[in-house]
């Protein structure tokens, strides 16, 4: 047997100096000899890896199949599956492929034994699984096996296949449009490369965070991490990675309108990918070439290129470009109808690009893929305006504009921006109020005026009536005709303004009402940001464990916030209270959850007593604050804790606002530092205080509206004290029923008193 298998070795190598059907005929004579057993197996696989028939690869893994299954084998069967099942994806019989990994997962859960082999066979199925779902635009699905995947690979503690899953993740939030959650994946999958020195890995993560700084246009940040995912390539002498990174290398120079550059390096890549026959790439750099043409009004050129592309997406069954593909058609007849003065001509292109573009609306739709679809509504809306088909060009300008506010990445200065919009809004729904007040004033005025000119003309008939009386002349009679005539011409013309200022009136009181139901619209989207920008309670949980949030502002929009980020070991949460409520308090809030981003992801501060540091001077910074007199002194009060997840350690730190602790039913206050996050006359250092966190310990954090909030029979506050025992007595409940109770007690105190502040509790049960 060891004969054999040395001689099967001997003619394994013999194949790089010999001709195929030569290798092929030697192991066929050898697996004559061969009883079925695992070398038989073994050889079946070597013969079909020979043949570049179709039928005859298959037929030799059959048949390999068939003896795995005929010796009861099951880690060969399972190790042929794989064989199978990767010939059909390479050759892009997906379909095929997917069900051969379905059937290599099912006997793999079947396989009682714990060897790493088996293992990573059922990982890598899962992983090819998502690979064909996500290139056919299935995204949930493709999330699915890769979750799998990862999860094998975790438990295996395979580092490279780790970051190779979380990098998948990656990709499918940025085609999903979520770049935040696309980034946080790539970064953890960059340090876990960086870590371990997998090259190849870490050129891939530098790529793709790159991608996400073109996408929110920072293109010198991300051509930095272009050159330098290159770089790397170029040491390791991989072809297809050098060409990848010249493709986004090019895409930079496009966004940058440099087109001579972009085509360079877009043309560099087709031809390195030319070279080693490298379908897919080629497929990306002739869409990519069309792009750039069509962006210098070549439409010719691109019709080629997009032309050129159209076999490669048929094959490969690529969705995403597919849908770069028709939208680049739709976006060319554009251009060739904006370029020419036949009326029918040009109608005919706007129709065919019309097609096109609804094409791929409706595939971007079947993807959920919302940057495609942003940029499909873009181009409809287009296309009806110039087919003077306005209405349509309104709506599908309006999804544009929706779609585009969706993939928004909130960041400081435009958060600033916004709110300072609402504000404005505000204030003319004030100066409505006014103009309500003004019209109420003059339709009284113009009773008034009524009733006085009624009371003038009947004294001025009973004038008349008496003048008859006292002088019978005929003469005065008629002198006094004259004067009743031209009494009733100005009563007429008097009469004709009174009717033309209510026509004003009425005219000036729907203009308003139309002003009014804007502002209220706008205070409504005002209110969706704020949301957007703070975490759900069901990311909350999934960060903190078992925790809840009580919220419930007083306007429309909030003061109050609460926010949540993870970075590395730490978890940091907060809840805090701005100054004022409303509209004001929510433009605050707004400005330090984007001041918090900054400061703890991208600034990398996860001391508690630094962040409320840094936050505290970003705060003057950007309202402009100093000691002068008048100036703003705007700010906001707040309790921050930061969770390290491998110490177990808390660390507190309160700008006037404390923490609640609870411990063996005792409760302990930690107080805050007695400052505002903002400009203050006696301004101090925040402290610190470490707490070593213990099983069952919870937390407390909460704004000042719940304990002022008045109520009871006497309308008196509820007060801090009795909030806090009102939390020692709840403290052994489901965090759930907590707030349930909470949000009971607070509406039978408060009865039928109004609200008076914004209400912010948070609740955190820790198991250790």
């Amino acid at each position: 047997m060891k004969k054999k298998l040395f001689l099967i070795l001997i003619i394994s190598l013999f194949v790089n100096f010999s001709f195929g059907q030569n290798t092929i005929d030697s192991l066929k004579q050898i697996l004559q000899e061969e009883n079925i057993d695992t070398s038989k197996i073994n050889l079946l696989i070597k013969i079909g890896n020979e043949y570049n028939s179709d039928d005859s690869v298959i037929f030799y893994y059959n048949k390999a199949l068939s003896f795995s299954k005929e010796i009861k084998n099951q880690k060969f069967e399972l190790n042929v599956l794989m064989y199978i099942a990767n010939f059909h994806k390479e050759t892009n019989n997906n379909e095929t492929a997917i069900e051969f990994y379905e059937k290599a997962n099912l006997l793999g859960e079947k396989i009682d034994n714990k060897k790493k082999r088996d293992k990573k066979n059922i990982s890598s199925a899962n992983l090819s699984i998502g690979f064909i779902y996500e290139k056919q635009g299935e995204y949930e699905k493709a999330l699915k096996y890769y979750t799998k995947s990862l999860d094998i690979s975790r438990e295996l503690a395979d580092t490279n296949k780790i970051a190779q899953g979380l990098n998948n993740f990656g990709l499918i939030y940025k085609r999903l449009g979520n770049y935040d959650k696309a980034l946080e994946y790539y970064q953890e999958s960059l340090l876990l490369c960086e870590k371990a020195n997998i090259k190849r890995g870490t050129s891939f993560c530098l790529n793709n965070i790159g991608l996400i700084h073109k996408k929110q246009k920072n293109l010198d940040k991300a051509l930095e991490y272009f050159e330098k995912s290159l770089e790397i390539n170029i040491s390791l002498k991989d072809t297809n990675s050098i060409g990848g990174a010249n493709i986004s290398i090019g895409k930079v120079y496009k966004e940058q309108k440099k087109y001579k550059k972009a085509l360079k390096h877009f043309t560099k890549a087709l031809n390195l990918f030319e070279k080693v026959n490298t379908e897919r790439g080629m497929l990306y750099c002739y869409v990519n070439i069309a792009d750039i043409y069509k962006k210098m009004n070549n439409f010719n050129l691109a019709l080629q290129y997009y032309e050129k592309s159209t076999p490669f997406i048929e094959k490969f069954n690529d969705k995403k470009a597919k849908v770069e593909n028709l939208k680049g058609l739709a976006e060319v007849y554009c251009g060739l109808s904006d370029s020419t003065q036949n009326l029918s001509q040009k109608n005919a292109n706007y129709k065919l690009a019309l097609e096109y573009a609804l094409e791929s609306l409706s595939l971007a739709e079947s993807m959920n893929a919302l940057p495609d679809m942003n940029d499909a509504y873009r181009i409809i809306s287009k296309i009806y305006s110039g087919l003077n088909n306005f209405e349509l060009a309104y709506q599908y300008s309006q999804k544009f504009i929706s779609t585009k506010d969706s993939l928004f990445n909130t960041e400081k200065t435009k958060a600033i921006e916004e709110m300072e919009a609402i504000y404005q809004t505000e204030k003319k729904e004030q100066e409505i109020e006014k103009q309500d007040l003004l019209i109420e004033k003059k339709d009284a005025e113009a009773k008034k005026r009524n009733i006085q000119l009624i009371a003038f003309i009947i004294g001025f008939l009973l004038m008349i009536v008496l003048a008859i009386i006292s002088f019978r002349n005929y003469q005065r009679k008629k002198k006094d005709n004259i004067l009743i005539q031209s009494k009733n011409t100005e009563l007429e013309q008097a009469n004709e303004e009174i009717i033309a200022q209510r026509d004003m009136l009425q005219e000036q009181k729907e203009k308003i009402e139309v002003i009014h139901q804007q502002i209220t619209d706008s205070i409504k989207y005002a209110k969706r940001i704020q949301q957007a920008a703070m975490p759900t309670e069901v990311s909350l949980n999934t960060l903190l464990g078992d925790s809840f949030v009580l919220f419930k502002p007083l306007h429309v929009v909030s003061g109050d916030f609460f926010w949540a980020k993870k970075v590395n070991k730490y978890i940091v949460f907060t809840a805090a209270d701005c100054t004022g409520h409303g509209v004001p308090g929510a433009f605050v809030s707004m400005l330090g959850i984007s001041l918090l981003n900054e400061i703890v992801q991208r600034n990398d501060i996860t001391k508690a007593n630094e962040v409320l540091e840094a936050l505290r001077n970003q705060i003057k910074i950007s309202l402009k604050q100093s000691s002068d007199f008048g100036d703003s002194k705007d700010g906001m009060d707040m309790a921050l804790c930061v969770v390290n997840t491998e110490t177990n350690e808390l660390d507190f730190a309160g700008a006037n606002n404390p923490l609640i602790l609870i411990r063996n039913n005792e409760l302990t206050e930690y107080k805050a530092t007695r400052n505002p996050v903002a400009i203050y006359v006696k301004e101090k250092q925040f402290e610190s205080t470490i707490i070593k966190l213990e099983d069952n310990d919870v937390i407390y954090l909460f704004s000042d509206g719940y304990a002022d909030q008045p109520g009871g029979e006497k309308d008196r506050k509820f007060m801090k004290k009795r909030l806090k025992q009102t939390l020692l007595d709840i403290h052994k409940e489901k965090m759930l029923n907590q707030k349930r109770i909470l949000t009971d007690t607070l509406e039978d105190w408060k009865g039928s008193t109004r609200q008076i502040d914004d209400i912010l509790v948070i609740g955190v049960k820790f198991h250790i």
